[in-house]
């Protein structure tokens, strides 16, 4: 019974094409690390939601760690760039700041790095699998051999803690 009440939007940055406070929730996925003004974006949303309305994100950050972690998080950005993406990582506390000052409360933030970690830990143990051959033959070599390393980097740039995957869920008052 919800058709009526739902509506997905797929837009580029910038301010979303939603009427002030007509929206109950807003939720992205994986999608904010790409925003370089995560402050404008964070008040757009706010603009967007009723009342009592929450945003819900998923969203991989700067872990703000140095050496090996760093490193690893440096290399899973680097190859990922080979796609044609832009990325924007910031830590936690950017986050917290910009939710803060766009007027979010009762934000509550859920650290679910491990379990990010284990599904590309996964992943990759798939793909390398006769089970993942499949994937491999529709793929191609070259791009499945970039698409297994970047699953592994992942898991190694989140298992050292040098990129971290958050859950948040915010609320206009």
């Amino acid at each position: 019974g919800l058709g009526e009440r739902l509506r997905f939007i797929h837009t580029a940055p910038g301010p979303l094409p939603v009427s002030d406070g007509a929206v109950d929730i807003v939720f992205t996925k994986d999608v904010i690390c790409h925003v370089a003004d995560k402050p404008a974006l964070f008040a757009d949303v706010f603009r967007v939601l009723k009342p009592g309305g929450r945003f819900l994100c998923a969203d991989f950050l700067d872990g703000e760690a140095g050496g090996d972690a760093g490193a690893l998080f440096a290399d899973w950005v680097d190859m990922l760039k080979t796609f044609g993406l832009s990325f924007h990582y910031e830590g936690r506390p950017a986050y917290e700041a910009a939710l803060a000052g766009a007027g979010f409360v009762d934000v509550a933030i859920k650290d679910h790095t491990a379990n990010s970690a284990g599904v590309a830990r996964r992943e990759h143990a798939f793909a390398t699998s006769e089970q993942g051959r499949p994937v491999r033959e529709v793929l191609g070599e070259d791009y499945f051999n970039v698409r297994v390393r970047l699953s592994a980097l992942r898991a190694e740039a989140l298992e050292a803690r040098g990129a971290l995957h958050l859950h948040i869920d915010a609320r206009r008052p």
